[in-house]
This record gives structure tokens, C-alpha cells and sequence, in this order.
């Protein structure tokens, strides 16, 4: 009787063990054959964290239609939230943290709607897009309350900077081509959700920076090249198409002079700039080139400059003013 039990164990045990092979072979073709498909090898890499945020959007979407309070409904400090995105530029480290550009726009959306809107500074020093974007994913997979209505990517020249000096000079036509042990490195190390999960509680607690080390190119050693910078931007695209959240692009402002001195950087942020516009264009997203705008607007907006990159007080003033500007005139957030 006891030799019976333990052999009926043993069965139990290894057809647990072939079934759970079985779908991880599975799921390693599906995820093969659709970054194929779709040319993108961050498709490899998602762990428990894109299921997570996937389950959480088709929730939002089945709360969004069913008669009942959203999040930001109930919540009583804001009818309409917003959330910035970016580097050291949108942080404004160089000016008082309440003179930043985030902290005046929702004074000044508040003075001329006279409503209750919040404004959420999210941005990191020295961040690029793709860091972003994960944050971005992140920080909606753990928000319930100040759910944004409105998202601002204000960035530009940390991506321009990575793009200037590691160029991509082994750019293949066609289709990516993974090698056998980057498919195993990928399984064992990012996408099995069992490892994925014990590996983000490990990075939680054992690394300060838990994104630099999910980034594509520390395991692939990957040129993080345009191409980088256009996955990662169509992939906030995609996440707030998911969610209904408005997103407004916008390339920073740098002092003329500045770029001068930096050719390379020059080049590299007028290709992403046209990136950026032709995705956005391509996408129906609003897309704000102040490079140009500032100027335009305001002539001498070049004496703002701190180094050439960061804006003095005036200046984030200045950049508040016509981001409240445009997103009352083309009624960018909810009605109260």
C-alpha cells in the first residue's frame, strides 16, 4: 500500500515536471516567434511584471465602462492628474524643488481652470527613455489612486547623448537573428515568471538601481541605438493606449551654443527629433518639438540656460507656462 503511494508521488510529481516543461517551451516559442514578427527583441525579456500590468489595464478598461467611481473619482485632493517624465531637466536638480517646471504647471493649470488638478513629478536624473518607460509601467502597475489623465515625456538629450556614442555599426537588414545561448540567457534569466519574480524580490532588496539591471543591453550587450530609443517610445505608446491616458511627447530645449560645441550630440538629436515626430505623427500622439517652440515663442529664451542643458528658475517658468497653455487650449484633461 505504502509502494503504491509513493510510485503514485513519483507520477504525480514528474508529470507536474513535464507539464510545466512543456508550457515553458511553449511560452519560449511564442515569445520567439513573436519578437520575430514584430522585430523586437524586448519581447524576450518581459517577466511577471508585463502580465501583471496587462491584467491591470483590461481591469481599468472593465471599470472605465461599468457605472461605478474610478480611482480618480474618489479621489478627493484631484479631479484630473498628471504625471512628468524625464532627466535631470524635468527634476530641475539645479533649481528649488518648488520652483520646478512640473510644481508651476499645476499652479498655473489650477489658476486658470480653477479646478483641482495634480501634477506628479516622476522623472530621474540622468534617465533615458527607456528607463521610462519602465519606470512608467512600474509606477501604473502600483498606482491606484492618482491614476493619470495626462502624460508628459519631456526628454531628449540623455537618449541623443547614448546615441552619439555607442552608434549602431553592425545594423543588419531583415529580421533579428537571436543566437542559441542569448534565447537561453533570456529564459533563464528574465522570462520563466517563476524566476522573474524571485529575481525582482532579489534586485528589490540587493541593488539600488532595480532597472539598470532588467535593461536589454546588459544581457545581450546590445547597442542601445536608435532603434532602442524608437521601441521604447512606442512602447509608452502602446501602455497608455491601453489605459486611455493622454500622452504629449516633447523634445527639450538646448542652448544653440551648447550644441555647437557638440556635433556628434547635434546630429543625434535631430535624428531623434524626427523620430519622434514621425512616430507620433504615425500614432495620432501629440508631439511638442521645444527646440524650436521656446525660440519661437520667446526670442532671448536662450539666456535661461545654466550649462547649456538645464534652464534657470525664468526658464522652467517659462516652459510651465506654455505647457499649461497648450493643455487648456486643446482640452487635454477631463472636463470637471
Amino acid at each position: 500500500m505504502f509502494d503504491n503511494a509513493k510510485l503514485v508521488g513519483k507520477n504525480v510529481i514528474f508529470s507536474l515536471i513535464v507539464v510545466t516543461v512543456f508550457f515553458l517551451l511553449l511560452e519560449t516559442a511564442c515569445r520567439i516567434k513573436l519578437s520575430h514578427s514584430r522585430n523586437d527583441p524586448l519581447l524576450l525579456f518581459y517577466g511577471r511584471t508585463f502580465f501583471e500590468l496587462k491584467i491591470k489595464a483590461l481591469s481599468y478598461r472593465i471599470k472605465s465602462v461599468l457605472p461605478m467611481k474610478t480611482d480618480n473619482t474618489d479621489n478627493v485632493e484631484a479631479k484630473s492628474v498628471i504625471w512628468t517624465y524625464g532627466g535631470s531637466i524635468t527634476v530641475c536638480n539645479l533649481t528649488p524643488p518648488d520652483e520646478s517646471w512640473p510644481i508651476r504647471l499645476g499652479m498655473y493649470l489650477n489658476e486658470q481652470e480653477n479646478s483641482k488638478i495634480k501634477v506628479l513629478n516622476k522623472a530621474t536624473v540622468g534617465a533615458s527613455c527607456g528607463c521610462n518607460s519602465e519606470w512608467f509601467k512600474n509606477h501604473l502597475l502600483f498606482e491606484n489612486k492618482c491614476f493619470p489623465d495626462l502624460v508628459i515625456f519631456h526628454m531628449g538629450i540623455n537618449d541623443a547623448a547614448i546615441v552619439a556614442n555607442y552608434p549602431d555599426t553592425i545594423k543588419k537588414k531583415g529580421k533579428i537573428r537571436h543566437s542559441i545561448l542569448t534565447i537561453l540567457n533570456c529564459r533563464l534569466m528574465q522570462t520563466s515568471l517563476l524566476y522573474a519574480t524571485i529575481k525582482e524580490k532579489f534586485f528589490t532588496l540587493t541593488s539600488k538601481n532595480v532597472n539598470n539591471a532588467w535593461n536589454i543591453s546588459n544581457v545581450t550587450s546590445a547597442k542601445r541605438d536608435m532603434d532602442h530609443f524608437k521601441r521604447h517610445l512606442n512602447r509608452v505608446i502602446n501602455t497608455c493606449e491601453e489605459f486611455d491616458i493622454r500622452l504629449v511627447v516633447s523634445a527639450i530645449p538646448l542652448d544653440r551654443a551648447y550644441l555647437r560645441q557638440w556635433p556628434k550630440h547635434d546630429k543625434a538629436y535631430e535624428s531623434l527629433i524626427e523620430a519622434m515626430r514621425q512616430i507620433t505623427s504615425k500614432r495620432n500622439i501629440t508631439f511638442i518639438n521645444l527646440n524650436e517652440e521656446m525660440f519661437l515663442k520667446y526670442p532671448d529664451f536662450g539666456k535661461h540656460f545654466i550649462d547649456g542643458v538645464h534652464l534657470d528658475v525664468e526658464g522652467d517658468a517659462l516652459i510651465a507656462r506654455f505647457y499649461a497653455d497648450y493643455i487648456i487650449e486643446n482640452n487635454m484633461l477631463p472636463s470637471s
